[in-house]
Order: structure tokens, then C-alpha cells, then sequence
């Protein structure tokens, strides 16, 4: 018969042989995939300017790590410098767990980035707000932005989830511009009756659209 102390030996090996097996288990297990947000801010604007703090923080506590690029030289911006802050920011690693929001400029920048990806490459969506593709009468300093055609045919296979919102009252970026973009991308298209370009002075240091549009489309 075992003595006492040999099966308290025996049991406790038992024990560690299952806490081993398990913890095998765990290791072998594929970590659910971490949900990636990117916000691109406008003209004149910074990462802490309007609703852009209020995104980030609501992205990160439902679990999205959350970046807001800073932009080169805002007031004055050059688009070559500005597509090589984006191939800097974002990881090599873009899939359809990557997200991304652009505000105003950030948004023809944003497809620009989009467009010089490797062929085939997917992601879970974007959402455009106050974009454009074509010269602004107020702002022709911007054309560079905008001379090029986009490739369109790649950014529509990138991802079925692209949304543009709009305000019929904005006084920056005329609606008929927002709507083409929409239309151009067959991106799902929400124009507002206000909210103008959805900057803090329009009211909108928070942005409850884009959060739900975001949550939707990540679902």
C-alpha cells in the first residue's frame, strides 16, 4: 500500500501535469485579433483639435488601439510630406482589423495612402468626414492634393465597409464635392442638414456619427 506521503507526492504531481497540459492549451491557442484604428486630422488642425481626443478615447476603452497621426506643417501642407507620415505611422501589417477616420485634407491624403498599397491588400473599413477629391475653390493652395485621379477600382476592393458624412451647410468643402467622393468610392453616403465642416467652432468636440458608424462597421 502507498504510504501516506507517496500519495500526497502523486496527487500533487497530477496536479502540475494538468496545470501543464493546460496551460499548453492556452499557448496553442490563436489570440483573437486586435482591432487597429487610425485618425487622420484636416488643414490647420492637430491630433488634440475637435472631436478627434473624443474618438480616441472612446475607440480605446471598447478595445481599439487607437492612433491619431500628427500631420507635417498643417497650415502650410505638402503632400509629399504627408504621404510619408502615413506609410511612417501605420504598421506594414494593414488588414481588414485595421480601421481608419479622416477628417477634411486627412482624407484625400488617406486614399492617396490607401492606393499606394501592395495589390490585394484588405482592410476593415474608413469613414470620410468633410472629404473631397477635387481642387477647393476656397482653399486652391490644396490642389496638389488633388491633381491626380484616384484609383478607384482599388480602394472600392479594399473593403465593402466606406462610409462619407457630410454637411449640406458646410462652408468649406460644398456638399456637391462630399456627395461626388461618396459616389466615386459607391461608399454609403450620410449628408447632414448641419454640422458644417464638424469642427469644434461648429460645435463638435464629440461626434457620436462616426462613433456609431465606427462600431457598426467593426462589428
Amino acid at each position: 500500500m502507498l504510504s501516506k506521503t507517496m500519495k500526497l507526492a502523486y496527487k500533487i504531481s497530477l496536479v502540475l501535469v494538468m496545470l501543464f497540459v493546460t496551460g499548453c492549451s492556452k499557448k496553442a491557442e490563436s489570440p483573437a485579433p486586435s482591432k487597429k484604428l487610425f485618425i487622420i486630422h484636416g488643414y490647420a488642425a492637430h491630433p488634440s483639435d475637435h472631436w478627434f481626443p473624443w474618438l480616441q478615447s472612446e475607440a480605446e476603452k471598447n478595445g481599439f488601439a487607437t492612433s491619431v497621426i500628427e500631420m507635417p506643417n498643417p497650415d502650410e501642407p505638402a503632400i509629399e510630406d504627408w504621404l510619408k507620415t502615413l506609410k511612417e505611422q501605420i504598421p506594414n501589417d494593414t488588414d481588414d482589423n485595421t480601421y481608419f477616420v479622416a477628417h477634411s485634407l486627412g482624407c484625400i491624403t488617406l486614399l492617396r495612402h490607401l492606393e499606394s498599397l501592395p495589390e490585394g491588400t484588405k482592410i476593415g473599413g474608413y469613414i470620410l468626414v468633410s472629404g473631397f477629391s477635387s481642387e477647393l475653390p476656397i482653399l486652391p493652395q490644396l490642389a496638389p492634393f488633388t491633381e491626380q485621379p484616384l484609383d478607384l477600382q482599388r480602394l472600392k476592393a479594399m473593403t465593402k465597409s466606406k462610409v462619407v458624412i457630410g454637411a449640406t451647410d458646410d462652408r468649406i468643402v460644398p456638399i456637391s464635392l462630399i456627395r461626388s467622393l461618396a459616389t466615386d468610392l459607391d461608399a454609403q453616403f450620410i449628408e447632414t442638414e448641419s454640422g458644417g465642416h464638424f469642427l469644434a467652432s461648429d460645435g463638435y468636440e464629440q461626434f457620436s456619427l462616426v462613433w456609431d458608424q465606427l462600431q457598426s462597421m467593426a462589428k
